[in-house]
């Protein structure tokens, strides 16, 4: 689903995360409230609807789905999800709400509702999964989420097979995601306002006894409204459900076409081959064109892209890549390359590159040598050794 970021919300949430923590820390010998969580096969709003259609009060449309709603249990979730339900494990100040995982269609999935009405600052659930301590058995997957919002140290929780309904919250717009792509609903039949909104955030906890990731309410939210948080800008480039473009949900539930909107801005992703860096860049197509005529300088068969960045300075991609990427008709596009933060290792890795090129080194190869080279401080003298033993298994 996401790897999660720290969000501007955050600043909202300050207090409440000193709360938090001091109640979890305070009542570590209470039990942790049960939550309800319920099943059903269309968005709660639609099912509300009908049954308001039909002469029911709010207050009795919530009984009626709580009372005919089948709820979730371990058995549920292995048989309609595939997954291992691990209930929450942080002790709230209050109860958890009651919410619904509801079918959204064939195209998204599951998502997650709300099925009581749930004030600012509550927690809503806890992200629970299975806790990865080890960078070396770690792989990314749509379901990871963050438990150090500082990154000082390695843990992330992964839900794709274990969790509970916090995995199910879908990625909704943030205020900010609207500016920065800058979505043009002039020429549809919607406006703005329409939209559904992240209402909620992901942020980590830490107590006494351990270290978390809850959802979180950033504002009150209503009864049957989808909760979702946004899962950051770096979101839509790698997610194989969506090539283009992240959905937008209305607040019904239902995803609001491609048609019925413009994306003004376009989104270029530099991800590094050796590792978890990236930088993004977002650009409208007359910033694209001037920025890519000041700051890129040919090598060869590669583009050195001059980032502004003094921490990763250079991205080096490959020409042939980088041209057919450019080319995409799309929003947001993910650019393999190698960042480097000086030249002073440039002609090292540009010789590596060419060498791999001219030999039709396999994926595999390129990157056991490339590791190598990064591990030798780019020293060129031992790149000079490793390519003479080019065909040595033992690097």
């Amino acid at each position: 689903m996401f790897n999660v970021s720290k969000r501007l919300f955050f600043s909202r949430l300050i207090l409440s995360v000193v709360a938090v923590s001091f109640f979890a820390i305070a009542n570590a010998a209470m039990a942790v409230p049960k939550q309800e969580v319920y099943l059903s096969e269309e968005p709660l709003p639609k099912i509300a609807a009908r049954l308001k259609d039909q002469g029911m009060s709010q207050r009795q449309i919530v009984k009626h789905l709580k009372s005919t709603l089948p709820k979730i249990n371990s058995q549920l979730a292995k048989e309609k999800f595939g997954i291992t339900w691990i209930d929450n494990q942080l002790r709230a100040i209050n109860n958890y709400p009651a919410v619904a995982i509801c079918y959204m269609g064939s195209e998204v999935g599951y998502g997650l509702f709300a099925l009581d009405r749930i004030e600012a600052n509550s927690l809503i659930a806890e992200y629970t999964g299975k806790h990865i301590k080890d960078e070396r058995s770690f792989t990314m997957n749509s379901y990871i989420a963050e438990v150090d919002g500082d990154g000082l140290i390695f843990e992330k929780i992964d839900a794709e097979h274990d969790g509970n309904a916090a995995r199910f919250a879908n990625h909704l717009l943030f205020e900010d995601d609207l500016v920065s792509y800058r979505y043009d609903f002039s020429d549809g039949y919607i406006s703005e306002s329409d939209l559904a909104i992240a209402n909620s955030g992901l942020m980590p906890l830490s107590t006494i006894d351990d270290r978390h990731s809850v959802l979180v309410a950033i504002r009150d939210i209503n009864l049957f409204e989808q909760i979702g948080f946004s899962y950051g800008n770096n979101y839509g480039y790698e997610h194989s459900a969506w090539p283009q473009e992240p959905y937008l949900f209305d607040k019904n539930g239902d995803i609001i076409p491609s048609s019925q909107y413009k994306i003004l801005n376009k989104g270029i992703r530099f991800a590094d081959e050796l590792n978890n860096k990236s930088l993004l860049f977002i650009l409208t197509s007359k910033e694209l064109k001037l920025w890519t005529e000041e700051n890129i300088y040919l090598h060869n068969d590669y583009v050195i892209l001059n980032t502004g960045r003094s921490d990763m300075k250079f991205a080096v991609v490959d020409l042939n890549v980088w041209k057919e990427q450019l080319s995409k008709p799309v929003n947001r596009l993910s650019v393999p390359c190698y960042l480097m933060a000086s030249t002073e290792s440039m002609g090292a890795l540009l010789y590596l590159l060419e060498k791999m090129d001219k030999l039709a080194f396999s994926k595999e190869k390129r990157s056991r040598f490339l590791t190598a080279a990064r591990d030798s401080g780019y020293d060129m003298k031992k790149l000079q050794g490793l390519v003479k033993n080019i065909d040595k298994e033992d690097l």
